[in-house]
């Protein structure tokens, strides 16, 4: 099984032919106390600490043909993968020949079901995708931790034009989101400028909606392919 903890450090992922049995896994893994945060938004891409720290673990120690059959990459992309080999950080990852904004948003996409899902052993760094404790009342606002997931998630990985879809987000507030990521939390979203307690509810869902048209993060990024809005 996978350990549950807000990040995980990447100085704890060998080379998969020098990584413990699984059994010595859990030992292996280093103490929260060492963790990196590594979130990071590269080539205009966001990922959380979760999904960095899950998609460093990957291409660290995936085969050739598990990077090859994620979509964009084939088999010369995944080569300089290998060849690159071991990734720090998302800066380095970017930094690989013929590696992308959409390369990068498979990437982040595919990992947790291409390679942490198999869970047998090679996964040094995988964690959960969890969201305990993300609820919060900010600027009179109560979100769930389900519904700060799905906020957050919305507000760390939408496009434009994804986010300028949930009610009362223009292009203004679009952009501030944009601009201050990664958002790690609801208090770092309610510091973004131009988002107030009354787009804080918008966002969260309100049965006294103000769009006709538009709908809360739930309607309209949840249902997408690309939403992370489940807690796991």
């Amino acid at each position: 099984m996978r350990a549950i903890v807000s990040v995980v450090a990447l100085a704890a992922c060998a080379p998969v032919s020098e990584r413990a049995p699984t059994a010595e896994l859990a030992a292996s893994r280093a103490p929260l106390a060492m963790c990196d945060l590594l979130g990071d938004t590269v080539s205009g891409v966001s990922f959380s600490d979760e999904e960095a720290t899950n998609t460093l673990d990957f291409v660290n120690g995936a085969t050739p043909a598990e990077l090859d059959a994620v979509y964009g990459i084939g088999a010369a992309i995944a080569g300089n993968l290998v060849a690159s080999r071991p990734f720090a950080d998302l800066t380095d990852l970017d930094a690989v020949a013929y590696i992308g904004p959409s390369v990068l948003t498979s990437l982040r996409d595919e990992t947790e079901s291409a390679w942490c899902a198999l869970d047998d052993g090679r996964q040094s760094c995988c964690i959960d995708l969890a969201c305990a404790g993300l609820g919060d009342t900010r600027s009179g606002v109560d979100f769930t931790d389900a519904e700060a997931q799905a906020v957050l998630d919305w507000a760390n990985r939408a496009t434009t034009d994804e986010l300028m879809a949930v009610c009362q987000v223009g292009p203004v507030i679009a952009d501030a989101i944009e601009s201050a990521r990664p958002l790690p939390s609801l208090v770092a979203l309610d510091l973004v400028p131009f988002v107030s307690g009354f787009h804080l509810e918008e966002m969260r869902g309100t049965e006294s909606s103000t769009c006709p048209l538009q709908g809360s993060v739930l309607d309209e990024w949840c249902a997408t392919d690309s939403a992370h809005c489940v807690c796991e």
